[in-house]
This record gives C-alpha cells, structure tokens and sequence, in this order.
C-alpha cells in the first residue's frame, strides 16, 4: 500500500487554495488526505480531485449532528496509517486532530508537551515567525510557509501559474 500524508488546513477559502503548493509537494510521492472545512468539500474536490477529503465543522457552534459527524471523522482518522502529518493552523482544534496520532508524525503545530494542552511551533514555524516581525524587509506568503513544509517543495511557478491582470492566474 502506498503511503500517505495527512494535510489538517482549518482556515477558509483562501488558505485551502494557498496550501496547494505543500498538497502537490508532500503528493509527489504519496496520497494526500486533507482535513478541511466541511463546507469546501465541493471546493476542494475541484482544485484536489485526487485528494481524499475528510470535512470537519471547524468555525462557528456546531449542532449536535456537526459534533457527532466530527467525531466520527476523527475516529476514521484515528484508524489511518499516516506517513506524516501536516498540519498547518495555529488553533485548538487542529492541535486537538494531532493528538490523535504519534508525536513524531506531525509537522509544524503540534500539542505542547506540558500538562497545559498548548500549541508548539515547530522549528520552521518559529523561524517565520521571527521573520515576520520585520514584514516590510521580509515579505512572506502563507503559500511559501506551508509549500516548505514539505521535505521537497516543488517550485511556486511550477505549482500556479504566475499571476498577471486580466484574470489569468492565482494572485
């Protein structure tokens, strides 16, 4: 069985479209499973067709049936044997979906290990981060930060065509 990566996006619309530079270069050699909004599953199968997609209710209170559906989801992926596990928001719930799986596997966020149930930045997230207090000099993409996650980025012009007015490319 070939071997897998999980990919844990839990922001919107345009984070799940940044995030296709990590997605094809963690997928050069795997399949890709992507935990993302429920609500960009058909979204998601556009710009992924070959992504297996688990949709989790990430924003907002969700019903009864949302946390009944999102449990059953984190069962499923409690289930799965992942080669490494991305995950790429800084938040309690993605942390929470880590905790499912061993320590070693993840990449970026990951639960802190103190009795506090805290978020840790993994090294390449603590570098950007102290980049980015000197934005003006440093001006960084989110679509660079997860691209490099992965151990072999594919090239960002190679990922989305360079974007140019009139509508022809992502930007």
């Amino acid at each position: 069985m070939a071997k897998r990566s999980l990919i844990i996006q839990g922001a919107r619309f345009g984070d799940l479209v940044q995030t296709k530079r990590l997605i094809v270069s963690a997928g050069a050699n795997r399949k890709i499973a992507l935990v993302a909004d429920a609500r960009l599953k058909e979204l998601a199968a556009i710009i992924y067709p070959d992504t297996e997609f688990y949709g989790i209710n990430f924003h907002g209170a969700p019903s009864r049936e949302g946390v009944i559906e999102n449990s059953t989801i984190f069962g499923e992926l409690r289930e799965q044997d992942f080669a490494e596990i991305y995950n790429c928001n800084f938040s309690p719930l993605t942390t929470s979906i880590c905790r499912l799986f061993p320590e070693d596997k993840i990449i970026n966020y990951r639960p802190a290990r103190d009795s506090a149930g805290g978020i840790s930045r993994g090294p390449w997230a603590r570098l950007i981060f102290r980049l980015s207090r000197f934005r003006k000099s440093t001006p960084l993409n989110i679509a660079y930060f997860w691209g490099w996650l992965a151990p072999f980025p594919n090239e960002g012009k190679k990922i989305n065509p360079v974007a140019i007015p009139g509508g022809k490319g992502l930007g």
